[in-house]
């Protein structure tokens, strides 16, 4: 096992990376070796994407996002983000403003526009692209 040289926490957190984040063994022991508490999974999640590593998906917690902090950015009211809204019917998968079907949808926290992620067709990076909106929650 190539972590073997890694504690129990350090080899739990490659394990992760491998198995639910999808980076190579390699890249997640490199990760880990890197970072300074070797339990923090974000902060490896964070070393690999920051050295050109793909995200591979998965929930991530955001603890501070310092465009939120700017006055000037103009957020819609919190009162329209519902779970849920912007699916056809109970039940049925969520749709983007471009017809997508998906799970994953995100909703601009700038004008409320609704599009699917970059692992269907992309339409929320491509609103972000068209729009300069910079704030998005799933």
């Amino acid at each position: 096992d190539a972590v073997t040289h890694f504690d129990a926490d350090a080899s739990q957190t490659v394990r992760t990376l491998v198995e639910a984040f999808g980076f190579s063994l390699e890249k997640a022991a490199t990760a880990v070796d890197s970072i300074g508490d070797k339990s923090d999974l974000d902060a490896a999640v964070q070393w690999l994407i920051d050295r050109g590593e793909e995200d591979h998906g998965g929930a991530v917690e955001f603890k501070h996002c310092p465009h939120l902090d700017d006055p000037s950015l103009p957020l819609i009211d919190a009162s329209l983000l519902r779970p849920g809204t912007h699916a056809p019917a109970a039940g049925a998968q969520p749709v983007c403003s471009h017809g997508c079907e998906s799970p994953e949808q995100w909703v601009c926290l700038q004008c409320g526009e609704v599009n699917c992620g970059r692992y269907l067709n992309a339409h929320s990076l491509a609103h972000h692209g068209a729009t300069g909106h910079a704030t998005a929650a799933s």
